[in-house]
């Protein structure tokens, strides 16, 4: 039976992962205590995508550079361990629990977002539907943090049934079987969710005649450069932002191939050395080194299909060439998490004001938006805040190689227009900064260096901005 429960509350934030929890970190410093706030979200429980993500995943940075504002972790490890699901989800939960401790928090888990409509006298409607029930809230302001909306993959499907197709949810319950049947394991896919498989199953048993299939491969910032370990951080290393001004610097719009090799030369690693996708992703070279020393080999070429020719079966690969698979082989599923959905375009504030959306397609502070936008919102600055937007799911299908050096340029332009707008105090409580692992002199120096080429750097940031917009028709 479908009942139509109407609730009042003073904001409603649709989902529930670290984009929506971040909101939720701002709203607990600007509204009133024991105002009530709707959190939503389509799983069982906060989280977001760590809910249902593969199980031996790690964070790509260290732990203490991945949290809601400046919260403090409750983990007791070494500065660079990279956190699991569990501990991921441990402590989001410890954050809802401090900022409940101001806010009320009305938990709508298993609810998904249907619309919202915004009234004459400036509350939101927002219609919610659950397995039984649909749901009306009446919000003052409605935040949608569905964030990049990653979702589980799905197995592959083949013309041929005598391989095992499967995706990384689904190794831990097949682990002993795919060890025991000594079968050959293919992980399709080059990005980290591929590099994370290769690197945990070689771990398990370092014979596993385990192959990459790598499309056009994907190469990855070096985590020892970016985060160097121990007394190293004083005086080794490249701090993030002085890592993505340079890129920004030497972009202008139509080079994306000359800065490509600029990163790859100094800052990258890559199981193949004609990678050409980067998603702006972490590995350290030990992780490098298990997986291409363990993989028998790396195939850079798109899987197309499985199909059987008589007694044989053949991968069928996109260039056209074919190879022999043993019967039985294992398929695992590594492609697509980020940035491949067909999201419907969406502009990051409505007109009215009372209504953000930090999602894949507008999003102007990349990996940051979840933490910055929600403080211009709730200091009413919104509209006032002329932040460049660029189609971020359109730009990767038009061109992907392009994609990161546009995403850096475009972070920095509008992160140079923030400064003008909010205080130094709520650009210093973001601690998910990756700069923040440096000594504070370094972090200094960086910023300051930053600033002193405002003007220099904006005027560039923005020509390069706008010929990308002219030239794919963003």
């Amino acid at each position: 039976m479908i009942v139509d429960n109407i609730e009042n509350v003073d904001l409603c934030i649709v989902g529930a992962g670290l984009a929506g929890l971040n909101a939720l970190y701002a709203a607990k410093q600007y509204l009133p205590k024991n105002a009530t706030v709707a959190l939503v979200d389509k799983r069982e429980s906060i989280g977001g995508m760590w809910n249902d993500t593969y199980d031996y995943v790690r964070l790509h940075q260290p732990y203490k550079q991945f949290t809601i504002g400046n919260m403090k972790w409750g983990l007791d490890r070494h500065e660079s361990y990279l956190a699991d699901r569990h501990e991921i989800l441990a402590h989001f939960k410890r954050c809802v629990s401090e900022v409940e401790q101001h806010l009320t928090v009305i938990p709508l888990m298993q609810h998904s977002y249907l619309s919202h409509d915004s009234q004459d006298d400036g509350i939101v409607q927002v219609r919610l539907a659950s397995k039984e029930t649909t749901r009306q809230i009446h919000a003052k302001k409605l935040i949608k943090s569905v964030g990049f909306g990653i979702e589980p993959s799905q197995v592959l499907a083949f013309s041929s049934d005598k391989v095992h197709s499967i995706t990384p949810e689904q190794i831990p319950q097949n682990q002993q079987h795919i060890i025991d049947s000594n079968k050959p394991i293919y992980i399709v896919g080059g990005g980290k969710t591929a590099m994370d498989t290769a690197h945990y199953l070689l771990q398990a048993n370092p014979q596993l005649p385990i192959h990459l299939i790598i499309g056009k491969g994907t190469y990855f910032l070096n985590r020892d450069i970016m985060f160097p370990p121990g007394l190293d951080k004083y005086w080794k290393g490249t701090t993030s932002l002085d890592m993505m001004t340079q890129c920004a610097t030497l972009f202008n719009g139509d080079n994306e191939a000359e800065v490509t090799q600029f990163v790859k030369s100094k800052y990258a690693l890559s199981p193949h050395k004609d990678a050409q996708q980067f998603l702006l992703g972490l590995l350290s070279q030990s992780e490098l080194d298990i997986v291409t020393q363990g993989c028998k080999t790396i195939v850079r070429d798109y899987l197309d299909d499985i199909k059987d020719n008589g007694d044989e079966t053949r991968l069928c690969f996109r260039s056209g060439e074919t190879q022999p698979i043993e019967s039985g082989a294992w398929i695992i599923n590594c492609t697509g998490y980020l940035l491949n959905s067909d999201v419907q375009s969406e502009q990051y504030h409505s007109q009215c004001g009372n209504v953000i959306s930090i999602n894949n397609s507008d999003n102007p502070l990349l990996f940051s938006s979840g933490y910055f936008l929600p403080h211009v919102f709730f200091q009413d600055k919104i509209k006032d805040t002329p932040l460049l937007s660029i189609d971020h799911v359109a730009l990767k299908k038009a061109n992907a190689e392009a994609f990161p050096f546009v995403a850096m340029t475009q972070l920095l332009y509008n992160f140079y227009t923030l400064m003008d707008k909010l205080p130094l105090k709520v650009i210093d409580q973001f601690h998910a900064n990756f700069d923040k692992w440096y000594p504070l002199h370094r972090q200094l120096f960086g910023f300051t260096k930053f600033m002193i080429n405002k003007k220099k750097n904006k005027k560039h940031f923005e020509s390069s901005l706008l010929r990308v917009k002219e030239k794919y028709n963003l």
